[in-house]
């Protein structure tokens, strides 16, 4: 079947080791699809440079630098500097274009973390944050029992209420959600687990969610959609996903990938 509506992957993992031996056949899958962009997210700072090298393969690709809050254990150095490399970083990848487009993957992650790791987690995302914000980039934010202090963080620096932001694989509750609809450009992006039969929150929370603040994503290689739960994931399993939202919110198809465009540009500019 042939499908003419648009196509968005917010948020992927391409630059992860175990893909790139894979990239050349996963982009040519790309390239035949009807997929208009793709987001590849970084975890590491390694990630940045391979990163940059694909980006520059297709015009549907575009990057995210950051550092995931699992791999700052693998850092010795502050959140300054941290921040000094971003900018270089991100200044280098200006000269082939407007090709890196967000800070991420980033956030709080308190799954068995203890209170000096979770403090350190808080000062490398708030660091993160300001980058975003001083260069007018979109935010991709992981965040896991750590609600409370993502919105003290929010109230500390009141200006990063304004940041474009994707929240990656959406599955917070709706009291949560009501909050997060207050930042006036936050975008909930869903992607494998709300196709599985039983996720029963998510699905919730993908009916409650307003149309304008929709996206999807595909978390390439994690969180496959439904039909695909013994494989890892790829970017066009992202019309599954799209799919399963339409069906939950009992909206046409092509209705919602022309929503989910706009929100795309407007989250990523």
């Amino acid at each position: 079947m042939l499908y003419m509506f648009p196509l968005y992957d917010s948020h992927t993992h391409l630059a992860d080791l175990d893909l790139r031996e894979d990239f050349a056949s996963i982009l040519t899958r790309i390239e035949l699809s009807p997929l208009n962009a793709v987001v590849i997210a970084s975890s590491t700072l390694d990630d940045w440079p391979v990163i940059l090298k694909f980006v520059q393969q297709s015009p549907k690709l575009r990057g995210a630098f950051g550092v995931h809050p699992f791999e700052l254990s693998a850092i010795s150095f502050s959140a300054r500097e941290l921040y000094d490399k971003l900018e270089l970083a991100w200044k280098q990848s200006r000269s082939v274009g407007n090709k890196v487009i967000a800070v991420g993957e980033i956030g709080l992650d308190y799954d068995r973390k203890d209170a000096a790791e979770r403090q350190r987690q808080i000062e490398f995302f708030t660091m993160q944050l300001l980058f975003a914000k001083n260069y007018n980039l979109a935010v991709i934010l992981h965040i896991r029992k750590a609600w409370d202090d993502f919105f003290a963080v929010l109230r500390n620096h009141p200006d990063f209420c304004s940041l474009r932001i994707l929240y990656h694989n959406a599955s917070c509750s709706i009291e949560i959600a009501q909050e997060l609809l207050k930042l006036p450009e936050l975008f909930f992006s869903f992607c494998g687990p709300v196709t599985w039969q039983n996720a029963h929150k998510i699905h919730r929370l993908a009916r409650a969610v307003p149309a304008e603040r929709l996206l999807i994503e595909s978390d390439t290689p994690s969180l496959p959609p439904a039909s695909h739960r013994s494989r890892d994931s790829r970017p066009w399993m992202v019309l599954e996903i799209l799919q399963k939202l339409a069906e939950l919110r009992s909206c046409p198809t092509e209705q919602l990938a022309i929503q989910l465009e706009k929100n795309w540009k407007d989250c990523f500019g």
